[in-house]
């Protein structure tokens, strides 16, 4: 199939201008240069795609999803739906999501789609953790009734994001969730003789979109503008890993290009089920 918009066909090179303006050093500093350069609003969810590469040779070391802000949602998740034996069918866990920045996503391999685990215990640390159970009158965060109503809490939960291209200029957010703390999935994975951040590892997915939707919508940043058409729609934030900030030496243009077309087709999704139940497997 022919792509004929412009945003395909041209093939301008990064100026130096551009350049400047999608380079970050290392040390987490992404969303200020989002902020500063690209207009970004601090609690806006946004999805953004680094490419890292050693500044002293322009050699590519990998590339990664960046998310920042917020999603903005709390999660209710039913307690029996993450771990099977809850007494209760009428018991729910809630918990804000963390700002998206907290999750780390891999610079290497085929999913790099899919973030690494998040342990409940950074969900506490930032947000408290609350038992629902409306039709027996409990609305807690005590974390003694928490275990108690809910046996398999004290095993932990861990949380992961799915980042999909949704339209030209919005990705698809789905969170994801699993009954084991991330020490104890990698060794029940390493049992099955499975990786720990593989897709097929099984998780629920939690309503964060409108009307209970799983998929919640981010803009894209940065973008081409007229100004800036260089044929990859979605631009690259250029983290530089070694050398000195004005001997820096950048990837060529065709470089940058075909990575952003690479990553992008590195899309993996995840398995996703109804409930979590561990003796199954």
């Amino acid at each position: 199939m022919i792509i004929n918009s412009q945003v395909f066909s041209s093939q301008g090179a990064f100026s130096a201008d551009l350049l400047r303006r999608l380079h970050v050093g290392g040390g987490g500093l992404v969303r200020p240069l989002l902020q500063k350069e690209w207009g970004a609003v601090a609690k806006e969810p946004k999805a953004s795609f680094v490419i890292e590469f050693n500044s002293e040779t322009g050699d590519l070391m990998g590339s990664r999803w960046f998310l920042s802000g917020s999603l903005g949602v709390t999660a209710k998740v039913r307690a029996q739906k993450l771990w099977a034996n809850t007494p209760s069918k009428t018991a729910y866990l809630e918990f804000k999501i963390p700002d998206l920045e907290n999750f780390t996503f891999p610079n290497r391999g085929e999913c790099l789609n899919i973030s690494h685990w998040m342990g409940g215990e950074m969900v506490g640390e930032l947000e408290s953790v609350k038992l629902i159970d409306v039709k027996r009158g409990i609305n807690t965060g005590d974390l003694a009734v928490i275990r108690e109503e809910v046996p398999s809490f004290a095993d932990g939960f861990s949380l992961r994001l799915n980042v999909t291209i949704a339209d030209a200029s919005r990705a698809g957010v789905f969170v994801c969730a699993t009954s084991l703390s991330p020490e104890k999935l990698e060794e029940k994975c390493g049992e099955l003789r499975k990786n720990v951040n593989e897709p097929q590892v099984p998780s629920i997915g939690i309503p964060t979109g409108p009307s209970g939707a799983l998929m919640s919508m981010v803009d894209v940043l940065p973008m081409e503008t007229d100004g800036d058409r260089v044929g990859v729609l979605h631009l690259p934030l250029l983290e530089s890993q070694e050398g000195e900030e004005e001997e820096i030496v950048f990837p060529d243009s065709e470089t940058l290009r075909v990575e952003c077309f690479a990553f992008h087709h590195r899309v993996s999704l995840v398995k996703r089920v109804k409930e979590i139940d561990w003796s199954s497997h």
